[in-house]
């Protein structure tokens, strides 16, 4: 930015047009830069030996908050549970709910997602194979297919003359 436009910046804000040698000079007076504030404080000053060990270990990331919950949490399913659903998984009629309904007759006891998660993680070690469903069928055209758009298909089923219920006799 050049000397005249800070001049007529300074006229259009305070009213009064300072001369260009008065602008250099308090360019060259200017105050000192400011130094940014310190995100931690110096080693010296943490009062904390725990935290005084972080700074040394682990730099100026060790004195950022972290999570005390535990890295490796108790796991629900052991090794055992692990081989019954291995063992389950031969058969591949058997999904997630009735591998959980099969161990639950053996006595354990496991929620369907982690039988389903198990199965998975056999599938991926052992590389067993997923039972495709039956033969691809032949998609069968809408019977009520709209002829125009929003055209709306209603049905009223409260008086039917030709059922099909054995039981009853004459119109429902």
């Amino acid at each position: 930015m050049r000397l005249n436009e800070m001049a007529t910046i300074c006229f259009l804000h305070f009213g009064r047009r300072p001369s260009s040698h008065t602008i250099q000079r308090v360019l060259a007076d200017g105050p000192l830069p400011s130094r940014p504030s310190r995100r931690f404080l110096p080693y010296a000053q943490i009062a904390d030996p725990f935290e005084h060990s972080l700074a040394v270990a682990e730099g100026y990331a060790g004195l950022d908050d972290k999570s005390r919950a535990p890295h490796n949490p108790a796991r629900k399913v052991t090794m055992r549970d692990i081989n019954e659903v291995k063992k389950l998984s031969t058969n591949p009629d058997l999904g997630a709910y009735r591998v959980m309904a099969a161990l639950e007759q053996m006595g354990i006891k496991l929620s369907r997602a982690t039988c389903g998660r198990l199965l998975a993680l056999n599938r991926s070690l052992y590389s067993i194979e997923v039972p495709k469903s039956g033969a691809p069928r032949e998609k069968k055209e809408m019977p009520f297919k709209a002829t125009f758009r929003h055209q709306y298909w209603s049905v009223d089923v409260r008086y039917i003359e030709e059922h099909r219920v054995a039981e009853v006799e004459g119109p429902i």
